[in-house]
């Protein structure tokens, strides 16, 4: 029996601060909910956390970004329908005034009057439509769509009157460029004279026809933005934060069950290592009983 030192208490007192650690690390990933909650507890996780959270800010911000050019050309677009609504009334009314035999000169005027309020409502809102406090229509656009610029050019709607031969000249143009991946389409209307009374209804009808279709043509050039790369790129960002979210869970979180079991392990051998350690400081008492 030696009593100089207590080599038992030692060992035990070692064992005891050991599970001390486990028990308070235990505790503090159940209350933070994190198995890392500073660096020394597992330095290399915590980098390659780091990381991932840095990139889950970045995909929420180009998800953010995506929906929001999806608004944008949501927005463009109810704007050029507006402008292919009134081209349709429009031709219904050169479709009308053709009938001369049937209409007198009062009706014909007053069709022509019809025909000027649409061709200012189309130039209206071409210089009214916004969208975020931008104008869509008047100004080019730049667009953004995950990691690509698109640029949409400005609608142009020419209004020039020739009074002298009672005529209205339109070029409902729509002069739009699309810039995607380093191609540009560009389309230009310039119409000729429009003259409900006595013009040449024919070319009218054509030049109108052709407008529409060309409004009709930019407006699906829009949803194919929307359906193969505004929605193409939220199902791969989405896709990709997901995984990003859960490997930096794996990572970063804590397992309650595994962290629950740790707890019950540490105080159970912190209170053996207690209880060794009372009963190793008893041999000092015991020599002493020896000696009488």
């Amino acid at each position: 029996m030696r009593i100089m030192n207590n080599i038992p208490e030692l060992l035990s007192l070692g064992s005891l601060r050991a599970h001390q650690r486990s028990y308070t690390q235990a505790v503090t990933r159940l209350s933070t909910g994190q198995r890392i909650n500073r660096a020394a507890d597992d330095p290399s996780g915590l980098i390659a956390a780091e990381r991932l959270s840095a990139r889950t800010q970045s995909l929420h911000k180009l998800i953010n970004d995506t929906e929001f050019a999806s608004h944008a050309l949501g927005a463009r677009e109810g704007a050029l329908q507006s402008i292919g609504d009134l081209l349709i009334e429009l031709e219904g009314l050169i479709v009308q005034s053709a009938n001369r035999g049937g209409l007198g000169e009062g009706e014909l005027e007053a069709l022509q009057v019809e025909a000027d309020s649409i061709l200012d409502a189309i130039q209206h809102t071409v210089d009214s439509a916004t969208f975020n406090g931008r104008k869509i229509l008047a100004d080019t656009q730049v667009i953004t769509i995950g990691y690509s610029n698109h640029v949409l050019g400005a609608v142009d709607v020419a209004l020039e009157f020739d009074a002298a031969e009672r005529t209205h000249t339109i070029a409902p143009g729509v002069a739009v460029e699309l810039e995607a991946s380093g191609a540009t389409s560009i389309f230009e209307i310039s119409g000729s004279r429009l003259n409900l009374i006595d013009g040449d209804l024919g070319e009218a009808a054509s030049v109108v026809a052709t407008a529409r279709e060309r409004i009709n043509g930019f407006m699906g050039q829009i949803g194919n933005l929307q359906n193969y790369l505004v929605t193409t790129d939220l199902n791969i960002f989405q896709a990709e934060l997901e995984n990003t979210e859960a490997a930096r869970s794996v990572i970063e979180d804590a397992d309650f069950a595994a962290e629950t079991a740790e707890l019950a392990r540490a105080q159970v051998m912190a209170e053996a290592a207690t209880s060794v350690i009372l009963s190793s400081r008893g041999q000092a008492e015991r020599a002493l009983n020896l000696l009488g």
